[in-house]
């Protein structure tokens, strides 16, 4: 099937999908629309209230109520203030630092398990009297480091590529008072809970994103951190903490793993679940610091950090990769303000005195000769001239009238009764074949953004984008060396952030990719084309 039919495929679809939608009522259409809440801080200390505009409108309150912004005032209920006690600058670098390279580390008298096919790019620490098991293909390929006293045992293909050494520091001491510290920074951002989509905006600085309850993700839901590289996330998290299926915690505009901080605090005695966990295929970007709990990871997702938990840690995911960004700010050297150089007041320069201008002597107007009155002629008395005598008019002899003589009657010509003229039959006027209005093509009204590919394997590519409004998630693909092209299932859940893993692929080829999305309009829109290849053996 060549690319324009699987794109006349879609369009067909599109339309069927379009008329499904129009079939129910408003209610229904409703629940397909994506949950997504935008939340952005005020500077360094932002309140965010319920009604602060930068929650995106058009939601119920049931779709509020599980990610419902918490109210901040000072004595009132105005949303949108900035909390006073908010910090004005971002810590020294030594306090908001954990050791480079180590990936994973645990506590003393705890249990590091590695199983499946994990693949950890950086190092390992456990502390005093611990256990260490690897198992199946799983693979450090940075060193072990272990706390005195540690059992490690290994079986399969398992492998420690850097080698072991003894610990020589006590990493969680120094794990243990970062997440104090960051626990005390005033929140600039204060939230119930996060079970859905939600987008927090970074403020150029230090942003405290302080969770009360749960921060729990599944299916294809996604938190989005927005910023810049100067931006710094912390997310001190007092509930359950756990992403599954497709969910992931991504970053956009320059924000970088090593500067985000998920700080779950407390032993998670208050929680439904106390063991922090990460499943199925989705993204992470960031340290999870967990001082008193234990970590469970499982499945093929990606953590873009490390892991620090103060108890029990196991990975068993098949293609669990996690690649090492430590968290560590750099606190930038403040560069002086240049102090300007002082400009020299100019000196005037002297205006000379004008000279006036003499006043010419006036020249007197000279005075006219009067002109003399003429002395009018006078007029002579008209003679009045004499009247005639009227001639009497002579009378007139009266002529006698003459009698007419009479004129005959004529009598009338019959004229003849006229024949009518046949009115022929009308042809009828024939009525022309009315010519049908052509129905104009629909335009797409969703607008894709951020289209790219994340990562790949030797079989899978992982894809990202966004729509400016809900809309359905679909992939076209296009092996270049054969031509031969398909679609991938469609995703008919209506959201704005989409993120899709292309399973079956060959190792070492290149793929035309293609996003399709098709939003409430029934219109489908489709993204620009690019290139991406597997890995190779």
């Amino acid at each position: 099937m060549t690319n324009d039919e699987v794109k006349s495929v879609i369009t067909k679809f599109a339309v069927e999908f379009r008329a499904a939608l129009l079939g129910l009522k408003t209610n229904h259409i409703a629940l397909l629309l994506p949950i997504a809440i935008i939340v952005q801080g005020c500077g360094q200390g932002a309140d965010v209230s319920n009604s602060s505009p930068s929650i995106q409108s058009g939601m119920s309150s049931e779709m509020l109520a599980a990610g419902e912004i918490e109210k901040r005032s000072h004595g009132g209920s105005g949303g949108g203030r900035c909390d006073e006690n908010a910090p004005s600058t971002i810590p020294p670098r030594d306090e908001m630092c954990l050791p480079m390279k180590v990936s994973l580390a645990t506590s003393n008298g705890s249990r590091m398990a590695l199983s499946g096919g994990a693949i950890i790019n950086g190092d390992i620490f456990t502390g005093l009297q611990s256990q260490l098991r690897l198992s199946g293909n799983s693979l450090v390929k940075g060193k072990a480091i272990l706390g005195a006293g540690t059992d490690v045992k290994m079986s399969g293909r398992a492998a420690i590529t850097g080698g072991v050494e003894k610990a020589s520091t006590d990493i969680l001491k120094q794990a243990r008072e970062l997440s104090k510290k960051m626990a005390r920074l005033s929140a600039t951002t204060r939230v119930s809970e996060v079970s859905r989509s939600v987008i927090f905006k970074g403020n150029g600085g230090l942003n405290v994103i302080q969770v009360r309850g749960k921060f729990r993700l599944s299916g294809q839901d996604a938190v989005l951190l927005s910023g810049s590289a100067s931006d710094i996330f912390v997310l001190n998290i007092e509930g359950d903490f756990g992403l599954s299926g497709n969910s992931s915690l991504l970053l956009d505009g320059g924000v970088k793993a090593e500067n985000v901080l998920l700080n779950v605090l407390g032993d998670g005695r208050s929680c439904s679940d106390a063991t922090i966990k990460l499943s199925g295929n989705g993204r992470v970007h960031g340290t999870v610091l967990g001082v008193d709990r234990d970590l469970n990871i499982s499945g093929n997702g990606r953590l873009i950090g490390a892991a620090f938990v103060g108890r029990n840690l196991s990975v068993s995911g098949n293609g669990f990769v996690l690649e090492h960004a430590s968290f560590c700010v750099t606190t930038p050297t403040p560069v002086p303000t240049p102090v300007p150089t002082p400009v020299p007041t100019p000196v005037p320069t002297p205006v000379p005195t004008p000279v006036p201008t003499p006043v010419p002597t006036p020249v007197p107007t000279p005075v006219p000769t009067p002109v003399p009155t003429p002395v009018p002629t006078p007029v002579p008395t008209p003679v009045p001239t004499p009247v005639p005598t009227p001639v009497p008019t002579p009378v007139p002899t009266p002529v006698p009238t003459p009698v007419p003589t009479p004129v005959p009657t004529p009598v009338p010509t019959p004229v003849p009764t006229p024949v009518p003229t046949p009115v022929p039959t009308p042809v009828p006027t024939p009525v022309p074949t009315p010519v049908p209005t052509p129905v104009p093509t629909p335009v797409p009204t969703v607008v894709i953004t951020n289209w790219k590919a994340e990562e790949q394997t030797m079989s899978t590519i992982a894809v990202s984008w966004t729509t400016s409004e809900g809309a359905t998630t679909q992939v076209i693909v296009t092996n270049t060396a054969t031509g031969s092209t398909f679609t991938t299932p469609i995703d008919a859940t209506a959201r704005t952030m989409h993120y899709f893993t292309i399973r079956d692929l060959n190792a070492n080829t290149t793929y035309k990719l293609q996003a399709v999305s098709i939003p409430s309009s029934g219109v489908a829109v489709f993204s620009e084309e690019i290139l991406h290849t597997t890995d190779a053996f």
